[in-house]
């Protein structure tokens, strides 16, 4: 998974001191949009991963206790409805969306102002062949700094 550094809220860009990406013990975690809700799933524990049923799980167990940390950590409903989460577990990707907790599952998934310049990128180097994952989700994520303006440099990535 790969993020920019840039917080925006549409007239100026600022570049954070911290990732929007991060390991959570058994998973990993991106935000974009608020950024309440993707901190508040850097802090907590989270539920160890099943063996079986993972997308059941993630729909009901993981939002479960996310939900739950935003009732007991008092955080704005409307803060984390305006946020979009990508969890990475057991090599799938989950995009959760706090403002219906809906659970998607996708082979690949950009979130944030730049993700359609991403998914463009992904998709012009998986097609031209290029198997080189971290290498196709920097420079993904790269294109977004380059040519939107509410992305921002350094590129971060990590992996589970």
């Amino acid at each position: 998974m790969a993020s920019d550094r840039g917080a925006s809220d549409g007239h100026v860009i600022l570049k954070l001191a911290k990732p929007k990406i991060h390991i959570n013990g058994e998973y990993l975690i991106g935000y974009a949009g608020s950024m309440s809700g993707g901190q508040l799933l850097q802090s907590i524990s989270l539920p160890p991963i099943p063996k079986k049923e993972l997308h059941s799980f993630m729909r009901t167990g993981f939002v479960k206790a996310f939900r739950d940390a935003v009732e007991n950590y008092g955080i704005s409903t409307s803060d984390v409805d305006e946020s979009l989460v990508l969890v990475a577990c057991r090599g799938r990707i989950f995009e959760i969306s706090p403002s219906d907790w809906s659970v998607a599952e996708w082979k690949t998934s950009a979130i944030g102002s730049g993700a359609p310049i991403a998914l463009g990128a992904i998709y012009v180097m998986d097609s031209n062949g290029v198997d080189d994952y971290e290498y196709m989700v920097r420079t993904a994520v790269e294109a977004a700094c380059e040519y939107s303006p509410t992305c921002k440099y350094p590129v971060d990535y990590l992996s589970i």
